[in-house]
């Protein structure tokens, strides 16, 4: 009898080491993890909880207010998430907007799509949002094509990325053409792929390295000012893969944050590209998310990642070992 006790015993100690080995398996990467996320709230409107599909998130980091770019239409937040201020073609002469970058000084630029005129352009605005001056690109190489739908304003530059072409040039403020980066050739990618592969996530790091995805390809990238490419990143549904990968961006320690379209959720990598913890999770409850696209840090280390199907803005707090 105590024989068969103690095999009975010896079999449940083995089952149990055998969970714990699996789920070890699966979820050690995120246990050892020396960054987390937590779920603080959604940004919100004059009516409730804003319902943004797809917005695109500019920081304000002298006055810790939140851009909010939908269509032709911009939302300014506070701190605490509330929105204090809005803007649109009803107001302004604007256009579609296809991003905003806030100047140190309070004014800011869009790069907008002049719908009237079927051009896209670039406006100096003041910080109601009222026109001050058209910005062209000056000086591009010659012979060279170039149709911008992005830009990041970084370390007094503009940067302007044709997502198309996969090409991203800089700028002064006033327009001056400083440096291209032609992300096509760097990827080694054939002419055929031309229109194929589009760029899908884009961001500037505070040390000027190009970020960007290519969700076909199943990849992030880090492009360094010298021209030295990187990347991390591949097809799959367990955590530290991708699916459909959306935006990206740093964070104040370095730490890479990709959103996942597919999976709804948002994945953080370390300055060596190491899978660190993933959060958000496709649901309808708060703190999950929904078809996450652009995603932005701001220096008190909160996260705002703007979703699809209405769910807005939601932000987290990054929380370090």
């Amino acid at each position: 009898m105590n024989v068969m006790r103690m095999k009975n015993k010896m079999k449940y100690a083995c089952t149990i080491f055998c969970a714990i080995f699996v789920c070890t398996a699966f979820t050690g990467s995120q246990a050892l993890a020396s960054i987390t996320a937590q779920y603080l709230y959604n940004l919100t409107g004059f009516t409730g909880t804003s319902s943004f599909s797809g917005g695109k998130i500019t920081i304000d980091h002298e006055n810790n207010e939140t851009y909010v770019i939908y269509g032709n239409e911009v939302s300014v937040f506070n701190a605490n998430g509330m929105e204090i201020y809005s803007f649109s073609y009803l107001d302004t002469d604007l256009g579609i907007v296809q991003a905003l970058a806030v100047l140190p000084e309070g004014d800011m630029i869009t790069l907008e799509t002049n719908v009237e005129k079927g051009s896209t352009e670039i406006i100096r605005r003041n910080y109601r949002g009222e026109p001050i001056a058209e910005i062209k690109i000056k000086e591009l190489p010659a012979g060279f094509s170039f149709s911008p739908s992005r830009m990041v304003y970084r370390g007094g530059l503009l940067y302007f990325a044709d997502t198309d072409a996969l090409q991203v040039v800089t700028t002064d403020l006033s327009g001056l053409f400083q440096q291209r980066y032609d992300l096509f050739s760097a990827l080694e990618l054939e002419p055929k792929d031309l229109g194929d592969k589009l760029l899908t996530g884009f961001d500037i790091s505070k040390s000027g390295d190009i970020l960007f995805t290519v969700s076909v390809l199943f990849r992030a990238f880090v492009l360094s000012p010298a021209g030295k490419l990187r990347e991390f990143g591949e097809g799959g549904s367990l955590p530290g893969k991708f699916n459909i990968v959306g935006g990206i961006t740093t964070d104040n320690k370095g730490n890479y944050l990709v959103t996942d379209r597919l999976k709804g959720a948002a994945q953080i990598f370390d300055s060596g590209f190491n899978f660190q913890y993933m959060f958000g999770d496709w649901g309808g409850r708060p703190g999950t998310l929904r078809v996450p696209n652009d995603i932005v840090v701001d220096h008190t280390d909160k996260v705002f990642i703007a979703q699809g199907a209405a769910k807005g803005v939601s932000v987290y707090r990054l929380l370090y070992e």
